[in-house]
C-alpha cells in the first residue's frame, strides 16, 4: 500500500497539467525519462537496488540506540524511494503497453524488489518494540531520530499488533499474493 501511494505521487508529480474538467486523451507513449534516462539506466537502478538490500541485514540485533536506529531507518528509507521510484518507472510502461512482455518482466521485477525489501526489513519493528513503549518514546524525542518521530510515535500505537521477526518475514512475503486480484468466476451453470 505505502507503494501504491508514493507511486501515485510520483505520478502526480509528473503527470500532465491537464485537468478533469478538460480531459484530453492519453498520450501514446508517455515521456518517462523524468524517472529514467533510459532502460539502461533503470536497470542498472533496479540491479543497485538488488544488491543493496543484504546490506540491511547489518542492524539485525542491534538496533540499541538512536545511532544505530537512524541509520537503519534511513537506510530502509532511500531504498524504498529508490524502489518507488523504479517500480513506477516499470507500472507506467506497463500500463501503456499491456503486450509489451519486457515492461511485464520489469514490472514483476519491482514488485519481487519490494517483497524482498519488506522481508529483508521484518525484523526492524519488532526489534524496536521490544525496546520497550518507555524506550521508544524517548528515542521518538532524540533529535538524530527527528525524521522518524511520526514512524517511531506509529509504531508505538501499534505495537501490540507486531508480530515476532520469523512471523513478520512470512507476512512479508506473501503480500504479492495478497495484492493479486481474485480469480474470474466461469459464467453459466453451476454443476452439483
Amino acid at each position: 500500500m505505502r507503494l501504491f501511494v508514493i507511486a501515485l505521487g510520483v505520478i502526480a508529480s509528473v503527470g500532465t497539467s491537464q485537468t478533469l474538467a478538460n480531459p484530453v486523451a492519453a498520450p501514446a507513449d508517455w515521456d518517462l525519462t523524468a524517472l529514467y534516462g533510459s532502460d539502461d539506466a533503470a536497470a542498472r537502478d533496479r540491479a543497485e537496488i538488488a544488491a543493496a538490500l543484504p546490506a540491511l541485514a547489518a542492524w539485525k540485533g542491534n538496533l540499541i540506540d538512536a545511532q544505530s536506529i537512524r541509520a537503519a531507518l534511513m537506510a530502509r528509507s532511500e531504498l524504498r524511494t529508490r524502489l518507488t521510484r523504479y517500480w513506477t518507472w516499470a507500472n507506467l510502461r506497463q500500463s501503456r503497453d499491456g503486450s509489451d512482455q519486457a515492461a511485464s518482466v520489469d514490472l514483476a521485477a519491482a514488485t519481487d524488489l519490494s517483497t524482498q525489501l519488506d522481508v529483508a526489513t521484518a525484523y526492524m519493528e519488532p526489534e524496536l518494540v521490544a525496546l520497550g513503549d518507555a524506550r521508544l518514546a524517548e528515542l521518538a524525542q532524540t533529535p538524530q531520530l527527528a525524521p522518524y518521530t511520526k514512524t517511531l510515535t506509529l509504531l508505538r500505537t501499534r505495537a501490540s499488533h507486531v508480530l515476532q521477526t520469523a512471523q513478520e518475514a512470512i507476512v512479508s512475503s506473501v503480500q504479492p499474493l495478497l495484492r493479486q486480484p481474485p480469480p474470474r468466476r466461469r459464467r453459466g451453470t453451476v454443476r452439483m
